[in-house]
């Protein structure tokens, strides 16, 4: 009996330990750590006081899929995060450095905010666009 037990608690742990990467996706298809990057960037930068929203709830929405949230453009299949077009929402405080878990992002637009700090964007690779301008930032030599 208590090896009945032990191979009914150990089973779950290796099945989810063998799933393929392919099934590491959330409901809407994109990428867990790029929907968990995004979820962060969120709540840092004052995600519940930002001017636009989508009928009337808040900006995103995660009950619903990652392409309806305001702002976020996926790749040509839909599992990739590709950009985040903010300008002039109300971003406060400081993107989060796990941004850099969404490798394929390759335009950030989060000018005419109030960010005050953005992480290092040399992890990004494929990142040509970066609008900035017009937030409290500032650069040091």
């Amino acid at each position: 009996m208590k090896s009945l037990i032990r191979l009914l608690l150990i089973a779950p742990i290796i099945f989810c330990w063998w799933i393929p990467p392919s099934y590491a996706q959330n409901p809407s298809g994109v990428l867990r750590g790029d929907s968990t990057a995004l979820l962060e960037f969120y709540e840092a930068t004052g995600g519940p006081n930002w001017f636009n929203t989508q009928n009337g709830n808040q900006p995103w929405d995660t009950l619903q899929p990652i392409s309806n949230w305001l702002g976020v453009v996926l790749n040509n299949t839909g599992s990739r995060v590709v950009q985040i077009n903010l300008p002039g929402n109300n971003l406060t405080g400081t993107i989060p450095a796990t941004v850099n878990k969404i490798a394929q992002l390759n335009s950030i637009n989060v000018s005419r905010n109030r960010l005050e700090g953005l992480p290092i964007f040399q992890v990004l690779t494929q990142l040509n666009n970066l609008q900035v301008a017009s937030n409290r930032l500032t650069f040091r030599d």
